[in-house]
């Protein structure tokens, strides 16, 4: 068992990882509603915090990692990163 959660939850993608993610990106979500801090660097700040937990802790633990570097490279749209730089 991962972090005391049973295997029905697992199998049915509710793991660590699962909860981890949720919980970072609700917390990245306030910061960005509730102006605590410049909404660039809530939504930097978290795509960081999911990069440590699931690329950097998922080589400790595999029940946080979520998928390789190569895979979640495939979704990257860089169009639209440049688009968005180039503004």
């Amino acid at each position: 068992m991962a972090w005391g959660m049973d295997h029905q939850a697992i199998e049915a993608g509710l793991g660590p990882a699962f909860i981890l993610t949720i919980g970072i990106f609700a917390i990245a979500l306030a910061a960005i509603v509730v102006p605590w801090i410049n909404e660039a660097t809530a939504a930097l700040a978290g795509a960081v915090l999911l990069w440590l937990v699931h690329y950097v802790g998922g080589t400790f633990s595999p029940a946080l990692r979520i998928a390789s570097f190569e895979e979640s490279m495939a979704y990257v749209d860089w169009n639209v990163i440049f688009l968005v730089l180039g503004l």
